[in-house]
């Protein structure tokens, strides 16, 4: 009677501990367990991003970065442009677009004219070299959030990168190109 408890018992166990395996690895099924340079980058995101607004330029991203999102990694950003906002998510890995919305913001004065400043004088793709010259070894693919912002009465670029088991953020005046603040962050895991 007991070995026939006990077999039950470890029939048990060992049933569990399969459907524990196999919910970990289903839920985890877009983890590609890839490391950031299989990554396409932000460029190549910003550009399948911006083929899907006819007449959109950079200056017309409010902001992309990278973020996980339903166990994915995901360049999530906004456009502005037109009077409309685009939000939209790309796979990291696969540069598929797996979300995209767009809403009305012509009626909302929040909003207009608020993605580039008219004193503005460096584009984001410098604002990115100005960055990266700050961060040896690092390239286009360890880009995290790139952001157009006002702070201050002023815009400014917020910029992330993940690189070396690091986090580095850097704030760029958008008129000047001047670093006006930084910041890193030291992790013990891999970006």
């Amino acid at each position: 009677m007991k070995k026939k408890i006990l077999s039950i018992t470890l029939l048990g166990i060992m049933v569990l501990g399969v459907s524990v395996a196999v919910n970990a690895k289903s839920r985890n099924k877009y983890n590609r367990n890839v490391s950031s340079n299989n990554y396409i980058g932000v460029n190549k995101a910003m550009n399948i991003a911006l083929k899907k607004v006819p007449g959109a330029s950079n200056s017309h991203v409010k902001k992309i970065n990278l973020d996980r999102e339903n166990g994915r990694m995901v360049y999530e950003g906004e456009i502005y442009y037109n009077g409309q906002e685009y939000e939209f998510d790309i796979d990291a890995v696969t540069g598929d677009i797996v979300k995209w919305k767009v809403d009305e913001i012509s009626n909302n004065p929040g909003y207009i004219n608020n993605n580039v400043n008219n004193s503005q004088t460096i584009t984001m793709e410098k604002a990115k070299s100005i960055a990266l010259a700050q961060v040896p070894g690092a390239n286009q693919s360890h880009f995290g959030k790139i952001e157009l912002d006002h702070d201050y009465g002023r815009a400014v670029y917020e910029i992330e990168i993940f690189y070396n088991n690091s986090k580095y953020e850097f704030d760029i005046d958008a008129s000047t190109g001047e670093i006006i603040g930084t910041q890193v962050k030291h992790y013990n895991k891999n970006y």
